[in-house]
């Protein structure tokens, strides 16, 4: 249970330790579970359990898949799912869930249907899954239990990353591989950051995480997306052949695990990203990371139909920001990010990098408003999409993009 006293989260446990199983069946009918556990002591087995599925209402609309124009993402009935939002990819470890609530609370007001959460031990992440070898936070998974059903109440979808450069850089900034729970010399597994990849015994130990997390949470539709790494290519010496066998090898676990295949991707710091990496099959979708580009609609909001047209799969900004936020408090270039990628083949809006030092302090979130109501107003999906204009006004002072789509739900 968890309380709020003196403007932070105090958490205290409830009842006795258990296991707990979640099973989300996808078709209606008879169903079953055979249930075994298995630990150092031996292997128990528990009664089958018979259950009936009702059929779906109406309303219900699954999980997220690849768009049937290759171009945008749909639920399992068939709708547009448009992401529109933010990263929020931490909170403040005083207040915990309790920011979640006050951001999620925001977004979903103004029609936000999207964020962006990190399960790293790179910052001493409230979310963190793993602090150590084999050693799971279970008070951080309890959190990360009450931000996935707050997602699931709120109607926003989830870009869970498990993992990020920090930890596997040593260079700054932003490099943690010295407190890094991976070097050998603080009791991990590897010598050299790159190991990480390579080394069979750090990939047992990733999988392992995988593996928890698809036990817990696969089950919800509230997860759009699994990410396997936050800007991967700036870990120490970045290898791409090293890191499309990984990447390879990884889809593959997680598609013996996860039964209802929630999509996959990772994300690179050069916006280019590795085309070794994200021309695989093994990735659904592709995202950009893009930084300090003053005119956003000609630069950020291009990378999506850029990477369209080479990879052929969705794609949309998964970061973006500017140099100089505290100069604009009135949230242009959050506008500009919002809409320039929809009418560019972007796959969702540009998700804006500050939510917590620029979106939230200025009360940026009426931004959200126009461009989530017109993305819900067409169904993408049901289109193939042609550029028709992309032009510049003889005065340089405006800008227009539009798109045509035909129809291929004939």
């Amino acid at each position: 249970s968890r309380t709020y006293e003196a403007d932070r989260e105090v958490l205290a446990a409830s009842g006795d330790p258990a296991f707990c199983v979640r099973y989300a069946p996808t078709e209606e009918g008879s169903h079953s579970i055979d249930l075994a556990l298995t630990d150092p002591s031996g292997k128990k087995n528990f009664p089958k359990i018979d259950f009936s599925a009702n059929k779906a209402g109406s309303d219900t609309r699954g999980y997220i898949r690849l768009g049937r124009n290759n171009l945008h993402f749909q639920f399992d009935n068939n709708k547009t799912y448009f992401p529109v939002g933010e990263n929020i990819c931490w909170v403040t470890y005083e207040k915990g869930p309790y920011d979640f609530d006050a951001y999620f609370s925001a977004l979903s007001q103004h029609g936000g249907s999207y964020t962006r959460l990190w399960l790293t031990d790179a910052y001493m992440d409230g979310l963190a899954v793993e602090i150590a070898i084999g050693k799971f936070n279970l008070t951080n998974l309890w959190r990360l239990d009450y931000v996935v059903s707050l997602a699931e109440r709120v109607d926003i979808r989830l870009l869970m990353c498990t993992e990020s450069f920090n930890l596997l850089r040593s260079k700054s900034p932003y490099a943690k591989w010295k407190d890094s729970y991976f070097n050998k010399a603080n009791g991990g597994l590897i010598e050299h950051p790159q190991e990480f990849f390579t080394d069979e015994t750090a990939k047992e130990d990733y999988k392992n995480r995988l593996r928890y997390l698809i036990a817990r949470y696969g089950y919800s539709t509230s997860v759009f997306a699994w990410e396997y790494f936050n800007e991967v290519d700036i870990t120490d010496d970045y290898n791409s052949t090293a890191q499309v066998a990984w990447i390879k090898e990884m889809t593959d676990w997680i598609h013996s695990l996860d039964i209802n295949r929630h999509l996959i991707s990772t994300s690179y710091s050069d916006s280019t990203g590795d085309a070794n990496v994200q021309a695989l099959d093994s990735l659904d979708f592709t995202m950009t990371h893009s930084y300090n580009e003053n005119d956003i609609p000609a630069t950020t909001g291009q990378w999506p139909k850029m990477k369209v047209e080479k990879y052929k799969k969705p794609s949309f900004v998964a970061e973006f920001g500017i140099a100089h936020e505290d100069q604009d408090k009135a949230g242009w270039s959050l506008r500009n990010g919002l809409w320039s990628p929809v009418v560019q083949f972007g796959a969702g809006t540009c998700m804006t990098w500050w939510w917590d030092s620029w979106v939230a302090p200025n009360d940026l979130y009426g931004k959200f408003d126009g461009v989530s109501a017109f993305v819900r107003s067409v169904e993408w999906v049901r289109y193939n999409w042609t550029a028709v204009v992309d032009a510049t006004t003889s005065s340089n002072a405006s800008r227009v993009y539009l798109m045509a789509g035909s129809s291929i739900d004939r």
